[in-house]
């Protein structure tokens, strides 16, 4: 399968989409609106994400801006806005939208960073966990 979205931890504090070749930003979304509801039952608290793209190949740009708007707004509906999204090993084309969304100053990109390992990933969530007390799901999702 070219998009696996499953925890990253056993305490239920880290999702983690990974994405091999041959995947597309529809097949990511359709994927995220089946998994995320049945994850989230398994937390109170809203969970920090990893999106690794180390080994998703080449993509089209075509849909880039549509997913980021369609999956930033369905965050928004889980009440997931508050989520801190870490994009590992992103390509151009991706890091190219975030950059445009963030000098738009779209609110959900203040959560939302770009790492090269996962390592980075991992030290990126510790530091905003010692930071930030975590914030409860609402309760349509727990």
């Amino acid at each position: 399968m070219s998009v696996t979205i499953g925890w990253d931890d056993d305490s239920y504090r880290i999702l983690c989409v990974t994405l091999t070749n041959n995947w597309s930003p529809q097949q990511l979304y359709e994927m995220a609106q089946e998994r995320f509801p049945q994850l989230l039952l398994n937390t109170t608290t809203v969970p920090s994400m990893i999106v690794d793209f180390t080994q998703s190949g080449t993509m089209s740009p075509d849909g880039i801006l549509k997913l980021w708007q369609e999956a930033f707004g369905w965050l928004q509906t889980l009440g997931l806005s508050s989520m801190l999204i870490v994009l590992v090993h992103a390509p151009p084309i991706i890091r190219s939208a975030g950059g445009t969304l963030r000098n738009l100053r779209v609110p959900v990109m203040r959560y939302t960073f770009f790492v090269d390992t996962i390592e980075e990933a991992h030290s990126l969530i510790r530091s905003h966990r010692d930071e930030t007390p975590p914030q409860s799901l609402p309760p349509s999702q727990t």
